[in-house]
């Protein structure tokens, strides 16, 4: 193999690592709209500016998997804190 052949093949080698890691970079943003979730700007925003520490890549996967749904309050919770509060303020 000629030199400018084996500098070709590692050429592209590395671009198809690099494929690869913006894949990779980019898949809690591809989550959070496949799940239409709806803190998707939330979980673009922090994936693009701190995606590349690793914790915040980290923190924008689980944003993406969070369900907002089931964290909404209606008129109902079930967090122990929140019913102790409600029998010692009630007034009836």
């Amino acid at each position: 193999m000629s030199p400018v052949a084996g500098r070709a093949s590692k050429a592209k080698e590395g671009w198809i690592i690099l494929a690869l890691m913006a894949a990779i970079y980019v898949v809690p943003t591809i989550v959070a709209v496949i799940t239409g979730n709806r803190q998707f700007a939330v979980v673009f925003a922090l994936n693009f500016l701190a995606g590349w520490t690793g914790f915040g890549w980290m923190v924008a996967l689980v944003l993406a998997l969070w369900n907002w749904e089931g964290m909404e309050r209606k008129g109902k919770t079930d967090f122990p804190t929140d019913r102790a509060a409600r029998r010692l303020w009630s007034t009836s």
